[in-house]
């Protein structure tokens, strides 16, 4: 019988309510909207849908909350996608809100309301992981981010930060941590909680070797770079409009890089190829409103054999 590892994603599930608005948005004015449509969010569920739909065999598992008042909505999307639920406790209070302001152009404006997911602590995590294979950590708790690290530590297992506000007080448990890392904001998240320049790479791997992580910075248009193993790995963002596609919803877009980053370095240990289908299906996901609509693994290589054939993807690699 075979026994299939488990990623442990720790973060945020919110109800997602996408509003169209009839501008560009500014300070002081007024919009008209309409609501779209609702569906589950928040980063954890996101990534945790990601990494399932590259492969339901890497068995994603949530941990955190949701109230009573969308319990049912949650279990019955998420379960569809095969990501297992039976870490995610429901509590009593409203469950996160996500309020996603459409642009014409397909920027996106998220206002969120945490709800429940702050009442997630340490004592909800499970004491024992052994079937763990990976951790993700994403915007949850500080008791439970620094539960999981020390965990992590023991089982020697990867771990993959995707960082919120909450950074700066990981770094210590981080910096004693010996199993693999990666590090992977965005380049307004690296600024500000890391105060490191995405445009100084010397700096970066500085900051890469201090905290013993490699770092992969997502930089929407602008694709992304990858700090790992002594080189700098760049990638180009997927160009939709070449490929006839439109921006709709940015909504989504960095944990849909996320967690196809994890499932493919999990499944290949390979930074360079998990840079280069993350940003694809990234930019795939960029064409589609839900936040949660990150591409299979068949669509992801469709696309993949398309750009490599007529060279429409830029990847270099340079030692450092």
């Amino acid at each position: 019988m075979v026994r299939y590892m488990s990623i442990y994603i720790a973060g945020r599930i919110n109800i997602d309510i996408f509003i169209e608005i009839d501008g560009i948005l500014s300070r002081g004015r007024k919009y008209r909207g309409r609501v779209l449509f609702t569906d589950v969010g928040g980063t954890a569920a996101n990534i945790a849908t990601s990494i399932a739909r590259i492969d339901r065999n890497l068995k994603p598992k949530l941990l955190g909350a949701v109230g009573k008042d969308y319990e049912q909505f949650v279990y019955e999307k998420l379960s569809l996608e095969g990501v297992d639920l039976q870490h995610l406790k429901v509590l009593e209070g409203e469950s996160g809100k996500a309020y996603i302001l459409m642009e014409p152009y397909g920027e996106s404006t998220i206002i969120t309301l945490p709800g429940v997911n702050d009442l997630y602590e340490e004592h909800y995590v499970p004491n024992r992981i052994d079937d763990a294979k990976a951790l993700a950590i994403c915007n949850t708790t500080r008791s439970v981010a620094t539960k999981l690290i020390d965990m992590a530590r023991i089982t020697d297992i990867p771990i993959f930060i995707d960082p919120h506000n909450l950074w700066p007080d990981l770094v210590g448990s981080i910096k004693r941590s010996s199993g693999t890392c990666f590090y992977l904001p965005n380049e307004h998240e690296l600024a500000t909680y890391a105060k490191v320049d995405v445009d100084n790479i010397s700096i970066i791997k500085k900051y890469s070797e201090e905290i013993g992580c490699s770092i992969i910075v997502k930089m929407g248009e602008r694709g992304a770079i990858g700090i790992h193993d002594g080189s700098v790995i760049r990638v180009s963002a997927l160009p939709l409009e070449r490929l006839g596609l439109k921006v709709l919803s940015t909504a989504g877009c960095g944990d849909t890089f996320t967690g196809v980053f994890i499932a493919i370095y999990l499944k290949k240990h390979d930074v360079v190829e998990a840079l280069k289908h993350a940003s694809v299906a990234a930019g795939i996901k960029a064409t589609r409103i839900s936040s949660r609509a990150s591409p299979s693994m068949d669509e992801i290589l469709n696309v993949v054999e398309v750009v490599e054939r007529r060279n429409l993807i830029d990847l270099k690699i340079v030692k450092i």
